[in-house]
């Protein structure tokens, strides 16, 4: 019962079990640089693909993507400070979006649809991953207003 008091479940508790690594992945959205601890999470997971793979699905995957979000919004608040811009959208949206795109990527290169290295995962993760990022802190000024960049024309 004491294990309930400081996790909603198990698959909360697994998902809190990977935080370090879900905090790196989360930090490779705000880093203009591969980061050598993402390569080494990615190593880590194709060594365990078979558990990882398992740990994406299900309830234990809801929770992973939860705990993920959470992590990618920290970093996004980090850049945005930083960078003193006021984004359009909404930061946990952006959050949401950055983390499923992040575990498809994840599942299917763990699945073998995406052929590539553990290194070479990595860094598609973290090309497509970082260009999001900064594509959404963008913003187009408008008389000191901002505007969406798209309009649904």
């Amino acid at each position: 019962s004491t294990l309930y008091t400081h996790f909603s479940g198990m698959d909360d508790l697994l998902a809190q079990s990977l935080d370090i690594h879900l905090s790196t992945i989360a930090r490779c959205t705000v880093k203009e640089e591969l980061d050598q601890a993402l390569i080494q999470v990615f190593r880590h997971f194709w060594q365990q693909r078979r558990v990882a793979r398992t740990m994406l699905s299900g309830e234990a995957g809801v929770a992973i993507g939860r705990r993920l979000v959470y992590r990618i919004e920290k970093a996004l608040l980090e850049l945005r400070a930083a960078n003193r811009c006021r984004p359009g959208l909404p930061l946990s949206l952006v959050a949401e979006q950055l983390a499923a795109g992040q575990l498809v990527v994840l599942a299917r290169w763990l699945g073998g649809r995406v052929t590539a290295s553990p290194d070479e995962g990595a860094r598609l993760l973290h090309r497509t991953t970082y260009a999001a990022a900064l594509a959404s802190l963008l913003t187009t000024p408008s008389d000191d207003k901002e505007r969406p960049l798209f309009s649904g024309r």
